[in-house]
């Protein structure tokens, strides 16, 4: 990437995506984005926008890879210059992939836009509507990204869903772990244990009735995990497997029905199908798991605006690590090797 120099702002065309995800009316609505104008206004553009050199007829000389609110609210403000590195043409992927990496190395995305720019990943390596990928597939998905496999996979799993669902989450009516959970505690298990179901109950079907459950509050966020998937890992006889199929049925089906409501309906019938060792063993592992993806994208420094939040997670974090730290000492030597 070059050293960088000042351009005329007008001479920047948009790119034809946005990385966020962002139509330039969500931008202009933002109140971040009116200090932001304030900010240019009287300072001008801080940090550099990344652009392409482009040429041919009725084409502006750069066109944007990185900086949509900074090139608009320059022009908002009349700037007469703002400042860029220019990089090589890579392409339309190209353009995908380094935008992704620019805004993830500077770690301003949350979960939603880093979802949406690896749907565009997918979309570019004609991969979008995959639900699997073999060895070669995901290490390409890694070098593309920069992802390791523990944070590609939240990844994938909500990628599989539109953008009108990742704009319930982004709009604070559905949370991110929603999808995530419904994908691995719920999808991705009835797959693996009762196919036959998905033929009576498509795959989109079942989504679409989990996060109806979600709006109506109906589904925490490891209610499926703790409730549901337990159930179907414990049952072993074909009356338990039976009645099993019967719950997921209706727990798709019924609106008000919830993941507790399935739970305690199997263990009415099935009393002895009580969670085994290795039901619970199964259980801490998906909830390691799960934890540390999930802190694999928390950044603590973005934590200081709340900090009374920041210590009880402080707090709780040191309990947990104590209490990591004695099951270790216990299993140690219990493993084969």
């Amino acid at each position: 990437m070059r050293t960088v120099i000042d351009v005329d702002p007008n001479d920047i065309e948009f790119a034809v995506f946005n990385p966020r995800g962002e139509k330039p009316k969500d931008i202009e609505s933002d109140p971040s984005f009116v200090q932001l104008k304030d900010s240019v206004y009287k300072y001008g553009v801080l940090v550099p926008l990344v652009v392409h050199v482009q040429s041919g007829a009725g084409k502006k000389p750069y066109r944007l890879i990185d900086g949509e609110r900074r090139l608009r609210a320059a022009l908002d403000t009349n700037a007469k210059k703002v400042p860029v590195r220019i990089t090589d043409v890579g392409g339309p992927l190209g353009d995908v992939i380094q935008a992704f990496h620019i805004h993830m190395l500077r770690k301003q995305w949350s979960q939603v836009p880093q979802t949406r720019g690896l749907k565009r990943i997918l979309r570019h390596k004609r991969w979008e509507g995959r639900e699997k990928f073999n060895d070669e597939e995901l290490e390409e998905l890694q070098t593309l990204t920069g992802c390791s496999k523990d944070q590609l996979r939240p990844l994938l799993r909500a990628a599989r869903y539109d953008d009108g669902v990742l704009d319930d989450v982004e709009n604070g009516r559905l949370r991110y772990s929603h999808l995530v959970q419904i994908e691995e505690s719920l999808v991705e298990r009835i797959e693996d244990e009762y196919p036959g179901l998905l033929a009576k109950i498509p795959k989109m079907t079942l989504r679409q009735k989990m996060i109806q459950k979600a709006k109506k509050n109906l589904l925490g966020t490891r209610s499926l995990m703790l409730n549901v998937a337990p159930v179907i890992s414990r049952a072993r006889t074909p009356s338990e497997k039976k009645d099993v199929e019967r719950l997921l049925r209706r727990f798709a089906n019924e609106d008000d029905m919830t993941p507790e409501e399935v739970l305690k309906e199997f263990e009415r019938a099935h009393p002895t199908a009580q969670l085994d060792v290795l039901d619970q063993m199964r259980q801490v592992l998906d909830a390691a798991e799960a934890l540390d993806a999930l802190l694999n994208h928390f950044q603590p420094h973005d934590a200081k605006s709340w900090p009374d939040m920041a210590r009880k997670i402080e707090v709780s974090l040191e309990r947990l690590r104590k209490s990591i730290s004695r099951k270790i000492r216990g299993l140690k030597g219990t493993a084969s090797r």
